[in-house]
Order: structure tokens, then sequence, then C-alpha cells
């Protein structure tokens, strides 16, 4: 079941005529407006901040209130903690069944954004709805959330299965990016073999659409790729010129799997005439996953990337996007400065570019092997000017940085750059061509009069890593 959400959280959208509810706590809640609603229920604003209660569709057979009933039940005892999504926390018991959970506030639906977005490009206003919706970035930022969210979800068993923008909810603030997930009635064990095939139009995977097999991880997968795509490139991965120009029944087709994805590459049969540029809109790595998802995983599950990939490749993205000093558009970095929004050509010095590598001795000890002791890991981040990043022991886009130990940090300011390694950390900053290395044990900075375009390496190293053999972690910049 997928809710019609409203624009906002906000009770004084709609009002229920004050109805009052009770849960099986005896705690009284009074209905103070309408949030949204669908097939199985309403969901409602109570008179407490935070807490809405979702209560059952009234028409519904007594067979069927008793159904959905054991599935809250089932899914209040399940391991959802620490997770952002809106769960049963009680049960309503009368006048009707329903249920209590708690959402932040100041939250409103991916819908919103979507919506917003398309109506710019309506309104001849151009991709203004884009940027006022917190552009490229915080897209990254927000699908990078929701991906990690998605893939804490598998690892306890359980899949979403009915993923769509209404009820994925977002910060409303677009300097935030928070992510929460609502109406978790259709939440199953990963693995079971669903006979509803409940799923929003446009986002369920052919397989679900067509009824061939029920909800798991991978079908979330799909659903997580087609919204992903759907607010990067502002068009549907299978809705092409084909089906957009054609009949209406054209469209339940492509859903069912029975046209190639927009961007299949060696048939353009369905490729479409609108929509932004991929190259603008995302790195390498995301059309891969993209490519992976519509094409040899159109109706091979196994083939689709798995949520941890995804926030991997968000994240990694997320590092390496900066703004356009003209339009003020998002872009990933690119050697040339140059925005692909507005061709504004940056100027090089409001950003730093630093490359990840591991550093390990012990591959040259082995003299049949040949091998460089420099290992490009593919992970880069960009420091932009009047900002500061935190270097830890794995590279941003890799899937324990945000649980990985804090090594270092560098500040990037007009006066040039300062390193600030951890007390606990042996920091080393090598002249590229030289063998000459420094050790920095404090607050230790790099003037822009000295910048000369040479290229460094900034060894890294913890306890452990910093052993006799033991690979570590190297970030190249020029400077």
């Amino acid at each position: 079941m997928s809710i019609n959400v409203k624009n906002s959280l906000k009770p004084e959208k709609k009002k229920t005529g004050n109805r009052t509810v009770t849960d099986q706590y005896g705690t009284d809640y009074e209905l103070t407006g309408l949030v949204g609603a669908g097939g199985q229920g309403t969901v409602c604003s109570t008179q407490y901040p935070e807490v809405l209660l979702k209560i059952f569709n009234q028409k519904s057979s007594v067979e069927q209130k008793k159904e959905w009933i054991d599935r809250i039940q089932w899914i209040m005892r399940q391991n959802l903690e620490q997770l952002n999504i809106a769960s049963p926390k009680a049960l309503i018991i009368k006048p009707t069944p329903g249920y209590v959970m708690e959402l932040m506030d100041d939250l409103i639906p991916l819908q919103d954004l979507i919506i917003e977005t398309n109506e710019s490009l309506q309104n001849g206003e151009g991709l203004q709805g884009f940027l006022n919706t917190g552009g490229l970035t915080r897209r990254f930022s927000i699908l990078a959330k929701l991906a990690r969210l998605l893939a804490d979800l598998h690892t306890r068993g359980l899949a979403y299965g009915d993923l769509s923008p209404a009820n994925i909810f977002i910060s409303k603030s677009i300097n935030e990016s928070e992510v929460w997930l609502i109406d978790c009635d259709n939440l199953a064990t990963s693995c079971r073999l669903s006979d509803q095939h409940i799923h929003t139009p446009g986002y369920g995977a052919p397989e679900v659409v067509t009824g061939t097999r029920g909800i798991n991880t991978l079908t979330d997968s799909w659903s997580f790729a087609t919204i992903a795509f759907e607010i990067l490139s502002l068009i549907h991965p299978l809705k092409g010129d084909h089906v957009e120009d054609g009949e209406p029944e054209l469209e339940e087709q492509a859903y069912q799997g029975k046209f190639p994805w927009v961007d299949h590459p060696d048939d353009s049969s369905n490729s479409s005439s609108v929509g932004l540029s991929r190259d603008m809109i995302s790195t390498r790595r995301l059309r891969e996953l993209f490519e992976a998802s519509f094409n040899a995983g159109m109706l091979q599950q196994n083939h689709r990337p798995t949520m941890n990939a995804w926030a991997e490749a968000f994240e990694a993205a997320a590092n390496i996007c900066i703004s356009c000093e003209s339009c003020r558009s998002c872009f990933v970095y690119k050697p040339d400065h140059i925005c692909p929004f507005c061709d504004h050509k940056q100027s090089p010095d409001n950003q730093l570019l630093l490359r990840h590598y591991i550093y390990s001795s012990m591959l040259t000890e082995d003299k049949e092997l040949n091998a460089t002791p420099w290992v490009s890991t593919g992970h880069a981040c960009v420091l932009k000017k009047q900002s500061e990043i935190i270097l830890r022991n794995s590279a941003p886009g890799s899937r324990l940085y945000n649980q990985s130990e804090e090594l270092c940090r560098i500040e990037y300011s007009d006066e040039g750059i300062t390193i600030k390694p951890k007390p606990a950390c042996k920091v080393v900053l090598q002249k590229h061509g030289s063998r000459k290395k420094e050790r920095i044990n404090r607050v230790w900075k790099y003037t822009t009069s000295e910048r000369s375009q040479q290229r460094f390496m900034l060894h890294i190293m913890n306890k452990t890593s910093g052993s006799q053999g033991f690979g570590h972690n190297v970030w190249h910049f020029i400077w």
C-alpha cells in the first residue's frame, strides 16, 4: 500500500472532526489532521508533536482487519531499533484498528521534491526547481542515506516491500538531508513469497508487477534504482519516447519489463529524447549500477546491485561534487573545471582534489610480482575552499567510512591548507619524487604563496597500519 501523502505533516492542512481514538495502553489521541490516505487506511496527525496514527480502512472485512492487525503485531516484534523507520509503537484498539508511530517534525515526502522540479520545468523556469530543492549534491546525500537505511534493514533479514517517493520522507530544509521511511505495513522477511504483490505503480519490480514473485531485498533494490534515476535524470527509466508517445497500455507493459530501458546500450527502441544528460548527474560508477539494474537486472534479480553497493556509490559521488561559481549548480568534479549546466569554467584554486591510495611495501618484496606499492582505490574527495574534511581509516565512499577511526582533518581557506592530525596517529607529508618525508605532529600549515603545482602524498597511519609492512592510507593532491 502506498500512501497518497500530502505536501507536509502539518495537521492544519485538513481537519478530521477532532475524532478521538485509544491505544492498547489506554492513551487517547485526538486526530487533528489528515496526512495521507491509501487503500489500506489513512495517516493522521495528533495533538502530540511527532506522533502520527495510521487508521485501518473501515470498509475492509473482518478477516482483512484481523490479517492486518496480525501483520502489525508481527512488525512490532521485529528489530527495527536505530533505524529511521516510523514503525508501529502501539496498537489502536478503539473505535477502529490502527497503530501509533513516531516521526521527526519538519519532514516532507520525497514526492514533493519531484513535483517541485517538474512544475518548474512545465512553467518554463528550467532547472530552477532542481536547484531550489538542493541540486545534485543534496540528491546524492539523500540517496546515500536511503541506501544505507535499506542496507541496514536488509542485514536484519527484512525487506521494505513498497518503496516509493510517497513513503520516503526527507528534511524540509534544503540544507539538511535526513531520511525516514513511513508506512511499513508491507515489511516482510527478505525471503517471503508474497501473494499480494502490493506495489506503487511505476516503482514495483517487473516480477512483482506481473505477480510471478513476491517482495525481497532485490525488489527493494529495483524500486530504489527507479527512484534514484528519476530524481536525478527527471525521467522514468522505463518510459522512453516509445512508451510516452504510445497507447496508454504501453506504460503497464513497460513496468512489466517488456521494453528496453531508456539507456540500453544496444537497443534504442525505447530511448528518451528528454531528461538530463546522465554525464551531468551521475558518476561512471552510478551509470554502471543503473545499467546493471535495468538491463541484466530487468528480469534477473541476482544481477541487481545490493543496497550497500548503491550506498557506497552515492557517498563517493557526494564527496566529489563542487558548486558552480556562476549558476550555483552542483556538479561532479571534472578536470576541466567546466560546469555542465552553464559552461562556466571554475577557478581551479577554489577546490582541492584528493585521491586515495593504499601504500604497502609488502607488494615490492616479491620480485616475481614486479608490483608497485601504490594501489589506487578509485576513491577521491574534493576539498572546497572555506571548508574542512575528515580523513578516516577508510576512504569516503567505502563501506566502513562512517564507522572508521578519524585520523586527520584538512582545512582549506584563503590563507592555504591546514593539516590537523589526531594525537594517536602518524601523519607524514612527502613531495612526489622525493624520498624525504616530513612528520607532522601538530597543526601544520601550507600557505597559498607556497602553492607551486607540486604533487604531494599525505601518509596517514594509526597504530596498526603504521607497523612495518602493513598498508596504510595515502592521499595524493597537487599544491
